[in-house]
């Protein structure tokens, strides 16, 4: 049961594959949202898919509303008659409604199994992980743990975040650890500074510690999606080979209070293209081709704007292409280090503990960090998604810093 946007569903990819290795003869349907369905069409990590818009339940009062109130007697019927042997919800149980959403649709199944994190709301569960809060595991390690509650008697509570991929740089807190076994991986690019005006982008420190021991998220790009790609990269006037950078200045729809400012990523984008002879491509979806364009409108060097062009899987084989993703927090993130791409994330009010990215990515945040940060999915509170109008922990992340944490990506074989 995962009801989540793409982001959320990639970082579940993990936990996916642990139950398929764990029950390679299962039949695993997966209960999702439509528009997230293509994270798992070509994974081979489940066998069906149960599409709900969730959306049309958001809140309690959209069950007064006749034809809702019908569909999701129907959906539940139709849930009993599938017979589930085991259920597995990964969704924290944050708000009263949610958990009673969850606990519904997990109920009507009738499955004797119900597997899922426990942070005392969790009593309709039967194989309960312990949720120690958005602070203390990272999203992906959390549902390792309620597969392992489903598939192994006394699974351990999750361990702090920070011993489970997290380097430590200043200013750059996070790493999320190398992604292992990928035979396409980006090649280094050296830097080539010929016909290159100066900016205004400096030095950082080295980063220092471990690399992290989470698995990358699984996104498979099928051949003809990759064709697809590659065409619109060579219509757009870029080779479909390294070295391209790819730039994603949006967040996706749930907050729009993730996003860097424009003029920075302009910045950022110019001044690697020019320190490493890269081609840059802006990506996002529909309803962000415009501030790609904004982007792309005050950069001094020529760069492609993609937004909106691609699918979720030709989109996924556009990143294949690049060397590097500078980007917000957001889904297109967790899709690049799924596809291999190594990814610079810029985080502002979000828990970057929860949801940073895996894979081969470092994290750019305030350093030292304000007071109030983070502003959303603190412990076990969803907090304010919008943040705050200023969005002072964004204003603390500069250009100088960004393009730091790219150069030890880019120049790292």
């Amino acid at each position: 049961m995962m009801l989540g946007d793409v982001g959320d569903v990639l970082l579940a990819t993990p936990a996916l594959r642990q139950l398929r290795d764990a029950s390679p003869d299962a039949h695993i349907t997966a209960l999702t949202k439509p528009t997230t369905m293509p994270v798992l069409a070509q994974a081979g990590l489940v066998d069906a898919f149960l599409p709900v818009d969730k959306h049309l339940f958001d809140r309690p009062t959209a069950l007064l509303r006749p034809g809702v109130a019908l569909g999701l007697l129907r959906f539940a019927c139709d849930l009993r008659r599938r017979r589930f042997d085991a259920v597995v919800v990964l969704h924290h149980l944050v708000t009263l409604w949610g958990t009673v959403k969850f606990a519904g649709l997990a109920l009507a199944t009738g499955a004797p199994m119900r597997a899922g994190l426990d942070n005392g709301r969790g009593v309709f569960l039967t194989h309960r992980a312990r949720d120690l809060g958005f602070d203390a595991a990272h999203e992906a390690e959390y549902w390792s743990r309620v597969v392992a509650a489903l598939v192994a008697p006394h699974p351990p509570a999750p361990a702090p975040s920070r011993g489970a991929g997290e380097r430590v740089v200043s200013p750059l807190p996070v790493q999320g650890g190398e992604l292992a076994g990928r035979a396409t991986s980006p090649r280094p690019v050296r830097a080539s500074r010929r016909r290159c005006a100066p900016h205004d982008v400096g030095g950082m420190p080295t980063p220092v510690g471990g690399e992290g021991a989470l698995p990358a998220p699984t996104f498979v790009v099928s051949e003809g999606a990759q064709a697809a790609a590659d065409a619109l990269l060579r219509a757009a006037g870029l080779a479909p080979d390294p070295p391209l950078l790819a730039v994603h200045p949006g967040s996706g729809a749930y907050s729009v209070a993730r996003r860097w400012f424009p003029d920075r990523f302009t910045t950022v984008a110019d001044a690697l293209s020019c320190r490493y002879g890269l081609g840059v491509v802006l990506l996002g979806g529909e309803d962000e081709r415009a501030l790609a364009d904004t982007v792309i409108g005050h950069m001094r060097r020529p760069a492609a704007n993609l937004a909106g062009r691609t699918s979720l899987e030709e989109l996924g084989g556009v990143l294949r292409r690049c060397a590097l993703l500078v980007g917000n927090d957001a889904g297109v993130a967790h899709l690049a280090s799924a596809v291999g791409t190594p990814v610079v994330a810029i985080f502002g009010p979000f828990n970057h503990r929860t949801w940073r990215p895996l894979g081969r990515s470092l994290v750019v945040r305030a350093d030292p960090p304000l007071p109030c940060m983070p502003c959303v999915n603190r412990g076990f509170s969803r907090g304010y998604p919008e943040g705050c109008p200023p969005r002072y922990c964004l204003q603390e992340v500069t250009p100088a810093m960004v393009v730091a944490a790219a150069e030890r990506l880019l120049e790292r074989p």
